[in-house]
């Protein structure tokens, strides 16, 4: 079992193991409901992961750019 809260609309904002302030309700963590909400939650840190690290090799183009300029 797990503790969550919804927003308005009942959307999971947030997901424990423990109990915590602003909690809604327990959901079983075999919920398909849950399930789903984690593998978003995967999705957008390998989204920003790929932002991330596409950042990165901007910075070191342009260091580059920078120092031929330079």
């Amino acid at each position: 079992m797990v503790y969550v809260q919804r927003d308005a609309a009942g959307r999971l904002l947030r997901v424990e193991h423990e109990p915590f302030e602003g909690m809604t309700e327990n959901l079983a963590v075999e919920s398909d409901e849950l399930q789903a909400w984690l593998e978003a939650k995967e999705e957008v840190k390998a989204r920003l992961d790929s932002l991330k690290q596409s950042d990165l090799e901007l910075v070191r183009v342009l260091e580059d750019v920078v120092s031929v300029l330079v």
